[in-house]
């Protein structure tokens, strides 16, 4: 889905794997493995989509492990 952030351009999520893949303005894209469908709507929901998924997924490396794709 379409994203307004000027860190990210777009977030999908895979609820049978749970994983989070994102694709950021500079045109790459990681794929966060152990991301719940909760996470990711309270991610999409907030006011800040970027600066909310960096301090709840991004910086948290040992509990969400990613892939660059």
């Amino acid at each position: 889905m379409k994203i307004e952030s000027s860190m990210i351009t777009e977030m999908d999520h895979d609820e049978a794997k749970n994983e989070l893949t994102v694709k950021f303005t500079a045109g790459s894209i990681y794929r966060y493995k152990n991301v719940t469908k909760d996470l990711f709507e309270v991610i999409i929901n907030a006011d800040s989509v970027g600066s909310t998924f960096t301090k709840l997924v991004k910086k948290q490396p040992d509990k969400y492990p990613y892939e660059k794709v």
